[in-house]
């Protein structure tokens, strides 16, 4: 997992066609008048070791600039699932992890939203 993870990391830059499809899809969902949650999703703690601190405040800033802009909101789930409950280390296991995620993000987030 380490290593694959800092291949994909080294270098890091938030560029290219990913972040300009979620753009479009941003301007699409605006101009609808369509909410927009940004989601972090689970990662075992092996993964999220990796990510160096420079690495993830161009991600949190990048994210940041697009929630003020777009006017969508992001969510950091990237913790809310113990190692425990993955089954390897990239799916969470659907009979513990999934249901804790889930779980939190229907009281944290979709619960909230259905008040706004």
């Amino acid at each position: 997992v380490d290593l694959t993870v800092r291949r994909w990391l080294t270098p890091f830059e938030v560029g290219g066609v990913s972040p300009a499809a979620l753009e479009r899809v941003l301007v699409r969902c605006r101009a609808e008048g369509i909410g927009v949650v940004l989601l972090g999703i689970p990662a075992c703690s092996a993964h999220r070791e990796v990510i160096t601190p420079a690495v993830d405040a161009e991600y949190l800033g990048y994210l940041g600039r697009v929630c003020r802009e777009y006017g969508c909101r992001f969510v950091d789930a990237r913790d809310w699932v113990p190692d425990t409950e993955f089954f390897d280390a990239l799916h969470v296991r659907f009979d513990v992890g999934a249901k804790r995620f889930t779980g939190r993000l229907t009281r944290e987030v979709l619960l909230t939203l259905a008040m706004d």
